[in-house]
Order: C-alpha cells, then sequence, then structure tokens
C-alpha cells in the first residue's frame, strides 16, 4: 500500500511539473511578481502574486485591474479652456485589446473648433480594420443643442480620439460639430479596439 500511495505521490508531483513548466512557456517574458501554486489536493493550479504584467495587464488578486485615462470632450482644430463636473475614463489592456469606458461631463465648455471627439485614448489604435475604425456605443448624453436621438463614436486608426456622430431622427449619422457642445454637455459611453502596440 505504501509503494502504491508512493508512486501515486510521484504521478501527482510529474503533472505538476508538467503543468509548472507549461505555464512557464507561455508565462515567458512576463514581468511582474508572481508565483504558481499548487494545491495538494490536486484539484488546481493558480497563479498567484502581487502583479502580473504583459505591457500593461496587471492581476490584482485573482482579476485583470483595470487603469485610468482621462477623457476630453473637445474639437479636431481645437481644445482649450474645459472644466468639468466629472472626467473619468477606465481601460483594461489585455496584449493589443484595449477595453475602454469614460464618463465626461463638462461645467464649461472652453473653446472647441472643428468636429467633436473624445481626445486621450490610452493607447494609440492600430490599423486593423481597412480604414473603417472600431465603434464605441455611447448610451447616456445629455444638454447638446439640439437634442439628438442616437450618438456614437468611431475610434479611429491611428488616432487616440473617438469622432463623435449624431442622429437627429433622420437615420442618418451626421458629425458632430463643436457648436452643439454646451458648458453643461455630458457623455458616457464605452468600446474597445486593438492597439497599434
Amino acid at each position: 500500500m505504501t509503494n502504491v500511495g508512493l508512486r501515486f505521490r510521484e504521478m501527482l508531483t510529474g503533472a505538476y511539473q508538467v503543468v509548472q513548466d507549461e505555464l512557464d512557456q507561455i508565462i515567458a517574458g512576463i514581468q511582474g511578481t508572481w508565483n504558481i501554486e499548487h494545491n495538494p489536493d490536486g484539484t488546481h493550479s493558480v497563479i498567484t502574486g502581487t502583479s502580473l504584467d504583459v505591457a500593461t495587464l496587471a492581476l490584482n488578486g485573482k482579476s485583470i485591474a483595470p487603469m485610468t485615462w482621462t477623457p476630453v470632450l473637445g474639437g479636431s482644430t481645437a481644445t482649450s479652456g474645459q472644466a468639468y463636473n466629472a472626467q473619468s475614463g477606465i481601460y483594461i489592456k489585455v496584449g493589443r485589446l484595449v477595453m475602454i469606458s469614460f464618463r465626461v461631463h463638462l461645467s464649461t465648455a472652453g473653446t472647441v473648433t472643428g468636429d467633436a471627439q473624445i481626445q486621450g485614448l490610452p493607447f494609440t489604435i492600430g490599423n486593423y480594420v481597412n480604414g473603417h475604425g472600431w465603434g464605441v456605443q455611447i448610451p447616456y448624453w445629455a444638454n447638446f443643442t439640439p437634442a439628438y436621438t442616437q450618438v456614437g463614436g468611431i475610434a479611429n486608426e491611428n488616432s487616440t480620439v473617438i469622432a463623435l456622430y449624431k442622429d437627429l431622427g433622420s437615420g442618418t449619422s451626421e458629425v458632430l460639430p463643436t457648436g452643439d457642445i454646451a458648458n453643461t454637455s455630458l457623455l458616457q459611453g464605452f468600446g474597445h479596439y486593438i492597439s497599434a502596440t
């Protein structure tokens, strides 16, 4: 019986080593503080540590930690003098996939000219969709003149901006001009894109 138990333990140890070797290969080149932890009952192995970074991927406990960015509601030709009631952005980057969310609520519109944009994306958008850009959902907006029935955005390749579009009810989207932005305009949205690096 002792030999059977010993052999079983050797098999488990061998299996753990295979798992660890495979994880070591997968994680090769990853920087950060991490450790592979094996449960003694053989149920599973987990990666633990304070952080696990692949570019800006960070593991906090057992989940991917979101990072912050600062969205700006501005114009394609000029952006200055804005003040905000709320200005926040969160992103998660896994490899080149960047998932974003943002909220901007102006208290002072400042000087904005050209086409309206959300500026300051955390990473430059890669050139992967043949010039079509990445769609961005904007489910909540307020205090624009005139009133819109729908607002959306396109994250354009090789840039760090989301171009904003509006629909006045005609079913046709138009570029949102900066002249429609008021002192208390508000946009809240989310989306994803593939970064250049």
